[in-house]
């Protein structure tokens, strides 16, 4: 190697010496022309230990050198380096990251000068780590030291001889079912020494789902609200419940469902229809697998809500007051239940002579019917009023068989009852009026 010497001259002023004059003291500065000859790692090396040992030529004149490992070919960004280094080589520390470039210069200084050698490049070994998952959605796996999260990265690099522990965490409803192609096992964690690339493998299973256990309303219950809130046992492992309300025991008409519940418990809805006879199960699923049904349980909904109507006459013998829907025959029933939202048309029919009248307390009339539709607002009373036929049997005047019924013995029974009670007088005018101007003897 070709050595140029530059002499840079330093004057020192030390002072008069004899006849006033200065002396200067000279200094040389030794540079080589090449700089510093690195050796190695070789320029451009691979599969390089991430603690490698850089050596360059001993530099005569050099008290210490400094070095610097750069991960840009311009040394910008120094992320190892050390100073008054007195030997010729170093051994990089901490450990560099595998299978990544770096960059490497060297200089050597004394106190008069100093200069930085060329910049040489090497790439650090590798071993490629790939975690396989079966299946992907069982679980994730991490890696320590860092650089797998499968979940998303399932493969990275390590340098060699490093043990990697991987350490499976299942996902909700599923459970660790083992490893292979690892070194070592303990539960969820597989230990890997990289001395070549490698391949783990994680299975996952599906945690069985248990049955619930149903609890209201209770088998068998009757009287239940038209929305009921059906209630079970929670299961740990259950990811969410799936409900059946069925018209029958096989759940071959389902008219309500719900899937996709997170809670033990669901109020039925849309409501279901008064005084009939259900049947409901229910089945817990996780994340991979659906439980079985539990076996029905029934229950019997309330009746429908219902208002009595009543019905009063004016005069107990003027006539008779029937309904439809039946349920009124007044004559003796006068009142009777009514499921709310019932229209109900009453008739009603006088008796021989008398004639209908008018209605009070209905919602519409015609005639002699009346119309009435019963709610929640409560129960009704209705008045059908009758009066008697015009020249009736008791007062003065000829009976008026056109604008009234014909007597029936009934008829004349209870007005000769009615006329007793008046007096003989009206006796004797009933029997003159029905049976000819005689008198009574």
């Amino acid at each position: 190697m070709r050595i140029h010497r530059f002499v840079i001259l330093l004057s020192l002023a030390l002072g008069p010496a004899g006849g006033g004059d200065t002396w200067a003291q000279t200094r040389s500065c030794i540079v080589d022309e090449m700089q510093i000859r690195l050796l190695s790692p070789s320029n451009g090396a691979a599969g390089v230990t991430t603690t490698p040992t850089l050596d360059w030529e001993d530099v005569p004149w050099a008290m210490f050198y400094d070095v610097q490992v750069c991960t840009d070919s311009f040394c910008l960004n120094v992320i190892r380096s050390v100073t008054g280094l007195t030997a010729s080589q170093w051994t990089v520390s901490p450990p560099l990251e595998p299978g990544q470039t770096y960059y490497w210069q060297v200089r050597a200084s004394d106190p008069w000068c100093e200069t930085w050698s060329e910049v040489w490049s090497f790439t650090t070994l590798a071993y490629i780590l790939t975690v396989n998952r079966v299946p992907v959605t069982g679980g994730t796996v991490t890696s320590s030291p860092a650089g797998i999260d499968c979940g998303t990265t399932c493969s990275a690099s390590f340098g060699p001889g490093t043990t990697v522990t991987l350490t499976a965490t299942p996902a909700g409803g599923w459970q660790l079912a083992g490893w292979a192609g690892c070194d070592s096992t303990n539960s969820t964690q597989c230990m890997v020494t990289m001395n070549a690339d490698r391949a783990v493998q994680v299975n996952f299973s599906c945690i069985p789902v248990g049955t619930p256990s149903l609890l209201s309303p209770a088998n068998g219950l009757a009287g239940v609200s038209t929305t009921p809130l059906l209630d079970w046992s929670d299961i740990a492992e259950a990811a969410f419940y799936e409900v059946q309300v069925c018209a029958d025991s096989a759940c071959g008409t389902v008219v309500r469902s719900q899937t996709g519940l997170t809670a033990s418990q669901w109020a039925v809805s849309p409501a279901l229809a008064f005084g009939t006879t259900y049947y409901w199960r229910v089945r817990a699923a996780s994340a991979c697998t659906t439980g079985v049904w539990t076996a029905p349980w029934i229950f019997t909904t309330q009746p429908p809500p219902s208002h009595t109507l009543t019905v009063i006459k004016n005069e107990a013998i003027g006539g008779t007051v029937t309904s439809s829907p039946a349920g009124i025959d007044c004559g003796t029933t006068c009142s009777a239940s009514f499921v709310d939202g019932t229209t109900v048309t009453l008739t009603a029919t006088p008796a021989g002579g008398w004639q209908f009248g008018s209605w009070t307390g209905c919602d519409t009339t015609n005639g002699n019917q009346c119309a009435v539709t019963m709610t929640s607002s409560g129960d009704r009373t209705i008045t059908a009023n009758f009066t008697t036929c015009p020249g009736k049997p008791w007062s003065w005047g000829a009976y008026d068989w056109l604008s009234c019924p014909a007597l029936t013995l009934t008829d004349i029974s209870n007005v000769v009852m009615s006329m007793a009670a008046r007096g003989f007088r009206g006796f004797r005018t009933f029997i003159n009026a029905y049976f000819g101007p005689y008198s009574l003897v």
